[in-house]
């Protein structure tokens, strides 16, 4: 083969090499998400000393900026990943430790105690005593054996990939200063499960059991809608969401002071939601259709806190009334929103979708709304059928009037319209009066998603 050829051959074999480097290096090109899974292993084998363990990848799922991390499997303690703008492969990421307010040594019990006293306990609810618990020194030591506490450290990466800590806390008790705070004071609400509970709150009673409460009505909601007279109280406008109003000092008060302050911050995510990340890889809800789970909405968990029985009965003297139809929807579509906008910035590929699927949850949230307010403020009856009709036309499942009680929403909603009086005159008045009524939260749902 003469030097011609062999100048050719080479010529050809390094077009070809070429050719090929781009199709090499895009194989080889991390994803955002590949990016944000490096740096969260790395954070928290910063901090190795607050686990159990050290990480690795696998211990990471994350998709779309949003994930968890498994941090003691043995334990189920995990973190929620929260990318504040998951399109953008720089942006800062907060790690969150989920569901640690109950790992208190005055009343968490371990697994394998609770299966060894199991009989007991159940023996004394039966009989309405005190179950037994598990010694507390016994359990802080666990606790501390297992890297187990309600102050957690949040981690947090910056922009430039700089990684910093904050107690839980602190991180929390921060955000309720900027988020739940109205005329000086912290407003919580508190779903009640008991058919009893309403009428104890209004007596001035503190119920049996009241240990949680949360700044979302949304999440109260999520626990009164198991009450088995939900959907009728929801109806007579004496829903079983509570409100409290608690003072800003006496708000630190309780959560800061002590060892173990009276109330503990904390956040949550429901078995269902944990359920389904497992099976999908992302967090979604089974309720309003499946989308992904709401949480506050500007962040997918719930915010939850857990008193002890001084705390409870602190809260006991901070009760107001129970939850307006009005506060109840004007939340819900808050938290619709936010959660909407969130999304779109995790697929923005798929925004348009997306905002129709959250509208579609925010019309029938509000159309429900009205429905309620009709019937319980005496509308006439034509009213009150225009609205149930527009209700049950509007797109998606139940929002507010979902209930695991085992009523028929729309059996007893019909049975309430049939006892109205019938005023065909006055139904443009009183559908501007419901107009009115919902302007805050309604801003016409269009164009609410920019």
């Amino acid at each position: 083969m003469n030097t011609a050829s062999l100048k050719t051959i080479s010529k050809k074999m390094t077009l070809m090499g070429l050719a090929f480097l781009p199709l090499v290096a895009f194989a080889q090109e991390k994803s955002a998400d590949d990016i944000r899974r490096e740096l969260i292993v790395k954070a928290f084998n910063t901090y190795s000393q607050e686990f159990v363990g050290t990480l690795t990848a696998d211990d990471v799922k994350i998709k779309d900026g949003i994930g968890r991390v498994d941090v003691n499997k043995e334990v189920k303690y995990s973190y929620y990943i929260q990318t504040e703008n998951p399109a953008d492969p720089k942006s800062p990421i907060t790690l969150i430790p989920m569901a640690t307010s109950r790992y208190a040594p005055t009343y968490y019990q371990t697994d394998e105690w609770w299966d060894a006293h199991k009989a007991e306990i159940d023996e004394a609810k039966r009989k309405g005593m005190r179950p037994p618990q598990q010694d507390s020194a016994e359990v802080a030591e666990w606790l501390k054996k297992m890297k187990l506490s309600t102050n957690p450290i949040v981690l947090q990466i910056d922009a430039k990939q700089k990684v910093s800590s904050v107690r839980l806390q602190q991180f929390l008790s921060e955000y309720y200063m900027k988020n739940f705070v109205q005329d000086g004071k912290v407003v919580l609400y508190r779903g009640g499960e008991r058919a009893t509970e309403t009428g104890d709150w209004l007596r001035g009673v503190r119920p049996k059991g009241s240990r949680y409460w949360t700044p979302t009505a949304n999440y109260g909601w999520r626990y009164a809608r198991k009450n088995a007279t939900f959907l009728q109280e929801l109806i007579d406008g004496k829903p079983p969401i509570y409100v409290f109003e608690v003072p800003l000092a006496e708000f630190k008060r309780l959560t800061q002071e002590g060892r173990w302050p009276d109330l503990t911050l904390g956040t949550e995510l429901t078995k269902q939601a944990h359920n389904n990340f497992d099976m999908r890889g992302t967090f979604t809800d089974n309720i309003g259709g499946g989308l992904d789970y709401m949480g506050i909405g500007k962040i997918g968990v719930e915010f939850e806190i857990r008193s002890n029985s001084a705390g409870a009965n602190s809260m006991s003297r901070y009760f107001k009334r129970v939850v307006t139809i009005q506060e109840l929807v004007t939340d819900r579509v808050k938290i619709i929103r936010e959660t909407s906008a969130r999304v779109q910035q995790m697929r923005p590929q798929n925004a348009d979708a997306t905002r129709a699927a959250f509208l579609a949850r925010e019309e029938k949230t509000i159309l429900e709304g009205k429905l309620l307010y009709a019937v319980q403020n005496g509308f006439s009856q034509e009213t009150a059928k225009y609205m149930l009709t527009a209700m049950q036309q509007a797109r998606g499942p139940a929002e507010l009037t979902d209930s695991l009680s085992g009523e028929n929403f729309i059996s007893l909603i019909q049975q309430r319209i049939a006892r109205l009086a019938s005023r065909p005159a006055q139904m443009n008045e009183e559908l501007q009066k419901l107009e009115a009524a919902f302007a805050k939260s309604a801003m016409t749902c269009n164009g609410v998603f920019h």
